[in-house]
């Protein structure tokens, strides 16, 4: 038993836990069947009203979920022409919807009264929650198992309709039959060419009676709907990325610049702790030997300083409430060297080729600094000179201004950094660090990965977050320093959160601070 396409509707606003909501539409879809459930009114022709839109999306609904997550912006819905609450009004008007709230990310509950009396309606339902790792999976569950009772068995309106509309044939077809015969024998009877003769009624052969199957259970099944072919490296968009053997998943980016163009194919996300976690458990790499993490640890002066005290990329000494720990987590790993890295990317692309995932010439990779340049969405044709740039910035671009110059403004930033959570949270790093005032992204450590809008590639947290290695080095010394781009959630210097600045980092030093994303593609850069 399941739901037909397209009856499970998911209203959510897009600047609003966008990750949380694509985990959640990969649980239904993988649960209902893909197809089943519907998350974006996209495509409006020009001119359309917007209402029937929605009437003609939800023709055939029959669960509406309404998501709010921390960014949901209650006051926007004061707008009589604000999209989610043109939402909410028509699912709470559809006669044959369940409708209920979703809160995730740990967003506030919302009251009746604080609604448009429009959708007042939607305080009053009793709603569900979805919190952080680990409890997102046992969370979701409750909330799959609730819309079970919510199904309806498909067609059965319609065999109530056909048993009478039977009945009806039968009648019909038995009355017409012998209309037929009667008129037939009387024309021949009635024959100037019979006169004289015996008639011989030809027989009137039985009209055959459609006998009624017993309802079978095959009936109630949820229609087949086939799986779509899944995306090849090679046929990987932004809309259907490649995914992989641990649910990594890669979109496409153009290198320009360059004699002969190629592609290179980014992870959106930064690599997770889950994904780490299967890479020491497979490989038996010990993350133990090395240069010890370096955390960040209370001085005992009432502030904190960066130390090395034992925490690693498992337990990296943050707040519990953070939700990093945990084989299942979704937040990016920390605490890994630029060795580290590598290494998890060797052992990436044998695993990927032992599965026949990876063509036999590609692998996986870090990003060089060009590359990932041109991932956050910069025009440069080429890297400048690590000398020349480390520790600077050669334009003000910031990750959530895509390619054009723009002036900081607090009120346009999006990413994981050093904001007033940290000075507010009673587990942050405390009032006397500057922050960005203006500020709160709700992360005091490092967020789950796609916790923020993506930018135009489709690439999520390439601002903020955490820092990310690239290949590229440059010597101090007798010292190849890497590169790392992008900035962490203990960032909060402007220069420092631009798209352009570069800085170095040791390369067998492991910060709480510090992470990578894998690229992978078919030629050596």
């Amino acid at each position: 038993m399941g739901f037909p396409e397209k009856s499970i509707f998911i209203c959510y606003r897009r600047s609003d836990a966008p990750a949380t909501v694509g985990r959640i539409y990969d649980r239904l879809t993988a649960h209902f069947g893909r197809g089943t459930v519907f998350r974006d009114v996209d495509s409006i022709p020009i001119g359309t009203d917007f209402r029937q839109h929605i009437r003609e999306c939800l023709e055939g609904g029959r669960v509406g979920i309404v998501v709010i997550g921390p960014r949901w912006d209650a006051e926007r819905l004061a707008e009589p022409n604000d999209f989610v609450r043109l939402e909410i009004e028509t699912m709470l008007r559809h006669p044959r919807l369940h409708v209920f709230p979703l809160y995730v990310d740990g967003a506030k509950t919302i009251r009746s009264a604080d609604l448009p009396t429009s959708i007042a309606e939607l305080g009053l339902k009793h709603a569900a929650f979805v919190r952080h790792d680990p409890d997102f999976h046992p969370d979701v569950e409750r909330v799959l198992r609730a819309m079970e009772t919510m199904q309806r068995k498909p067609g059965g309106a319609r065999r109530r309709l056909a048993i009478p509309l039977l009945l009806v044939f039968l009648a019909l077809l038995i009355f017409g039959g012998g209309w037929w015969a009667f008129h037939r024998d009387w024309g021949k009877g009635s024959n100037p060419e019979n006169e004289g003769k015996a008639v011989v009624p030809t027989p009137t052969p039985e009209p055959e009676i459609a006998v009624a199957r017993p309802e079978s259970h095959e009936e109630n099944l949820p229609l087949a709907i086939p799986e779509p072919t899944k995306p090849t490296i090679a046929t990987a968009t932004k809309e259907a990325p490649f995914v992989n053997t641990l649910g990594m998943k890669f979109v496409p980016v153009a290198i320009t610049g360059e004699a002969v163009a190629r592609t290179v194919y980014f992870s959106i996300w930064e690599t997770r702790v889950r994904d780490l976690e299967a890479f020491v458990k497979e490989d038996g790499y010990d993350m133990s030997k090395g240069e010890p993490a370096f955390t960040l640890e209370r001085d005992g002066k009432g502030g904190y300083e960066w130390k090395q005290a034992g925490g690693d990329w498992q337990d990296p000494h943050f707040p519990a409430s953070v939700g990093y720990r945990g084989a299942a987590s979704e937040h990016p790993v920390v605490c890994v060297s630029f060795k580290d890295a590598q290494a998890f990317c060797t052992w990436l692309t044998r695993r990927e080729h032992a599965a026949d995932r990876l063509p036999a010439d590609w692998s996986y990779r870090l990003p060089t600094d060009k590359e990932w340049s041109q991932a956050v969405g910069l025009r440069e044709s080429s890297s400048p000179r690590m000398d020349k740039i480390l520790g600077k910035a050669t334009a003000e671009i910031y990750p959530w201004s895509g390619a054009l110059p723009a002036p900081f403004d607090a009120k346009r930033m999006d990413g994981n950094y050093r904001g007033e959570e940290s000075r507010t949270d009673p587990k942050g790093i405390g009032t006397d660090w500057p922050v960005i005032d203006g500020y709160n992204d709700t992360y005091s450590r490092t967020a789950p990965v796609g916790s923020f809008r993506p930018n135009m590639k489709g690439i999520y947290d390439l601002g903020g977050n955490v820092w990310e290695w690239c290949t590229d080095h440059w010597r101090d010394g007798g010292i190849y320093l890497p590169v790392a781009r992008g900035a962490s959630w203990d960032d909060q210097a402007r220069h420092r959160l631009l798209s352009t600045y570069r800085d170095d980092e040791i390369p067998f030093y492991r910060r709480a601070n510090v992470g990578f994303r894998c690229v992978v593609s078919g030629a050596t850069p």
